[in-house]
C-alpha cells in the first residue's frame, strides 16, 4: 500500500514540475555558466539559420552551372572543417571547464557570421566585378 502511495506521489509531482513554466532565458545579463551556455548556443543557431539561408541563395544562383556549384559545395565543406578545427582548438584553452561550451559556441557564431557576410558579398557584387563567382540575381 505504501508503494503505491509513493508512486502515485512521485507521479504527482512529476506531472506538477513538467507543467511548471521554465524560467524565460535572459541573455541579454545571463546571471550562470549554463545560462551563458544557452545564451552562445542560441546565437549560433541563430547565425547558423542566416548562413544556410545565404548559403541556399547562393546554390540557387549558381544552378546552371554545376562545375560551380561543386566548386561553391567543395570550399563550404572545407570552410565547416577549418571553422570546426579552429574553434575546438581555441575552446580548448578551458577543456573540461564549465565555460567550453560557450566558448566554442562563441568561437563558431564569430566564423558563421564572418562566412555569412562573405557569401553574402558574392550576391550583391558590383555590375562588372569579374572577380564575382556568384552570377546576378
Amino acid at each position: 500500500m505504501y508503494a503505491r502511495f509513493f508512486a502515485l506521489c512521485l507521479f504527482a509531482v512529476g506531472t506538477a514540475l513538467s507543467a511548471w513554466p521554465a524560467a524565460a532565458l535572459n541573455c541579454a545579463n545571463p546571471q550562470t555558466q549554463l545560462d551563458m551556455d544557452q545564451c552562445a548556443g542560441a546565437a549560433l543557431k541563430k547565425s547558423d539559420a542566416e548562413l544556410n539561408r545565404v548559403y541556399g541563395q547562393a546554390i540557387h544562383r549558381l544552378k546552371s552551372s554545376p562545375a560551380q556549384t561543386k566548386l561553391f559545395r567543395q570550399s563550404e565543406r572545407a570552410w565547416i572543417a577549418y571553422r570546426d578545427a579552429h574553434c575546438a582548438f581555441v575552446a580548448s584553452a578551458v577543456e573540461g571547464g564549465s565555460a567550453q561550451p560557450m566558448v566554442q559556441a562563441m568561437c563558431l557564431d564569430d566564423f558563421t557570421k564572418v562566412r555569412t557576410k562573405l557569401i553574402e558579398g558574392f550576391l550583391h557584387c558590383p555590375e562588372g566585378d569579374l572577380s564575382c563567382p556568384i552570377p546576378p540575381g
